[in-house]
């Protein structure tokens, strides 16, 4: 077991380790210019980078140097305790300790499906780390008033527009006021992974910004503490 450094910058979630790494379980595969990376003393293979995108690519994306990305092939090897509120992160090969409630994950090529109350309804939703915004089909918005517009990055769709909405959801016994999206026009790899999945929308950092969250996928748990509980 092993703990590092944990920061939320332009919005997402890098662990600090002779660099920093997006951790991204919206990304199958880990990449960096760097041929492999030792996390709580077992080292992982790292590709050069993903369809063309690399950790240059990021880094220029985000305008700060990023040593490289973790996505599935190494976060779901691991268990992790996601301590955003004290900028930690802890990484342990053995399973680590879950007390109380937890929640049964189910995966789509390796991106961990949640169950969740979007809207006063049940639904099931992929928990993408790589994602600043939460996103959701345009039907999820009708009657509601757009508070802003974001400008939002794709490897796939390149740069986008979209505008800002609030959705009331409910994770586990955890409310949240999630910063959403309608899904964008032309995303059908999207909109395909949501059918595979069964799943209705995707949620994006946020639900890790404000607790402390234990992610084991070779258990397919996932638990919410209360905010800031250490």
């Amino acid at each position: 077991m092993s703990e590092y450094p944990l920061q939320l910058r332009s919005g997402l979630m890098f662990l600090s380790h002779d660099g920093l790494w997006l951790l991204d379980t919206g990304s199958p595969v880990s990449f960096s210019a760097r041929e492999e990376i030792e996390l709580a003393g077992r080292r992982f293979s790292l590709a050069r980078d993903l369809m063309g995108h690399s950790a240059e690519n990021i880094s220029q994306l985000v305008s700060f140097e990023v040593a490289g990305l973790l996505g599935n092939d190494v976060i779901g090897e691991l268990d992790w305790r996601f301590d955003l509120p004290s900028e930690q992160v802890t990484v342990s090969t053995e399973p680590l300790p879950i007390e109380g409630p937890s929640i049964e994950l189910s995966e789509i090529l390796g991106v961990p499906v949640l169950p969740a109350e979007v809207g006063g309804q049940a639904r099931r939703v992929l928990l993408d780390t790589g994602a600043e915004l939460s996103y959701f089909p345009p039907q999820f918005f009708d009657g509601l008033s757009a508070n802003g517009r974001f400008r939002d990055y794709n490897p796939v769709l390149g740069w986008f527009e979209v505008d800002l909405y609030s959705l009331d959801a409910r994770i586990g016994d955890i409310p949240f006021t999630l910063r959403c999206a309608p899904v964008p026009e032309g995303f059908g790899l999207l909109q395909m992974t949501f059918q595979m999945a069964g799943a209705e929308g995707l949620v994006g950092i946020q639900i890790l910004s404000s607790h402390q969250v234990l992610y084991s996928p070779r258990r397919s748990l996932l638990q919410l503490g209360a905010p800031g509980q250490h």
